[in-house]
């Protein structure tokens, strides 16, 4: 059975809601994904979102603090909503998605966006990654929306894989501190 995109009525992530996700915590892997991604993509901008019922975290900038806005007004929450790889040219041409830009963040207005879903390890949808650009760009041919699409993939498992060995260094350091029992 193929993956299913969230939808607002979902909870995916039981958690405060008002916290953004630990995913978003500010790390070296966050700041290593968005730099290669605007590297990669040639893109100025860059951000992860993350689906938390009932809202959409986003950071596109590591140390600084998530943002959130509700499920469905925005448009990382469409490449959640499509799941698959989405790619605007010029936003100039589409008003009624410019207006699912997400504030602030911007110098000048966004003309180009693209972005993929981050699938967790059952292969739900649980967020996007996403790239803009102050010009319009062409960027609809397969082979580019396969490269967004992988590069997502990879970033995922970098997030997961640096959570995990954070939280096996945390076990490690509790059970190394931990009184020992004498047998």
């Amino acid at each position: 059975m193929p993956a299913r995109p969230p939808s607002p009525d979902d909870h995916l992530l039981p958690a405060d809601e008002s916290q953004p996700p630990p995913e978003l915590h500010a790390n070296c892997e966050l700041e290593l994904v968005m730099t290669l991604a605007r590297r990669v993509f040639r893109a100025p901008h860059c951000a992860l979102s993350w689906w938390r019922a009932p809202q959409v975290w986003s950071t596109s900038a590591p140390g600084e603090p998530a943002s959130h806005h509700a499920f469905g007004k925005t448009l990382c929450s469409a490449v959640m909503q499509q799941d698959r790889a989405l790619v605007i040219p010029d936003l100039a041409q589409q008003p009624a998605l410019r207006q699912k830009l997400a504030p602030g963040g911007h110098d000048a207005p966004l003309r180009f966006f693209a972005g993929a879903p981050l699938r967790n390890g059952r292969g739900d949808v649980v967020g996007a990654l996403t790239v803009g650009d102050t010009e319009a760009r062409d960027h609809t041919d397969p082979a580019w929306l396969s490269e967004i699409t992988e590069f997502a993939s990879l970033a995922m498992n970098a997030i997961v894989h640096a959570r995990l060995s954070r939280t096996r260094d945390q076990d490690l350091h509790l059970f190394a501190s931990g009184p020992m029992v004498a047998m």
